[in-house]
């Protein structure tokens, strides 16, 4: 289960896709139950328990559409895998 916070952004997220932060993006990986880690020039998500839900974003610089849309089917995903998709 995703936390209230994460789920918040992740709604203003599927709303529009511009103009989201980094933090925007690591807090809802994480409150999506994915691990985050930094490196060098991205920063990478996966999820423990499906491994195959990877992705990144650069670490520097804007958040452009393409990666909160990356991360909204990552996460559209891990609910079809969970069973908990929302009908609607």
């Amino acid at each position: 289960m995703a936390t209230k916070k994460a789920m918040k952004i992740l709604a203003t997220m599927k709303a529009s896709a511009a103009n989201k932060t980094q933090q925007d993006m690591e807090t809802v990986a994480l409150g999506y139950g994915f691990d985050v880690w930094e490196g060098k020039n991205h920063t990478t998500y996966q999820h423990p328990k499906y491994h195959e839900l990877i992705g990144q974003w650069p670490r520097h610089g804007d958040i452009l559409p393409d990666y909160v849309k990356e991360l909204l089917k990552k996460i559209g995903k891990l609910e079809e895998m969970e069973g908990k998709k929302e009908n609607g």
